[in-house]
């Protein structure tokens, strides 16, 4: 998974102004990606780590959303949620 494969949608609480893309891996991690519209351009990439569709604060990549990613980070921070042993079930 890259960043352009994401398929980004209006945020719920924020329709007009940012988008979410939310992404499932077979391990049962994830990733919510919101980007933020500053005037025509996108910008302020924030990648929060999920563990079946919830919140997940206990993987080695991060307890916290991480802001201001790049495209490039974006794409970094997937590939190694997508590396995370199986997320464990509750």
């Amino acid at each position: 998974m890259v960043f352009k494969d994401l398929k980004f949608m209006p945020h719920p609480l924020t329709p007009h102004s940012a988008e979410r893309a939310v992404v499932e891996f077979a391990n049962g991690y994830g990733a919510s990606v919101v980007r933020v519209r500053d005037g025509e351009d996108w910008r302020c990439y924030e990648l929060v780590v999920l563990a079946h569709r919830h919140i997940c604060g206990t993987t080695p990549i991060t307890s916290d959303p991480l802001g201001d990613q790049s495209e490039e980070q974006i794409t970094a921070l997937l590939a190694r949620i997508e590396a995370l042993p199986p997320a464990p079930k509750d």
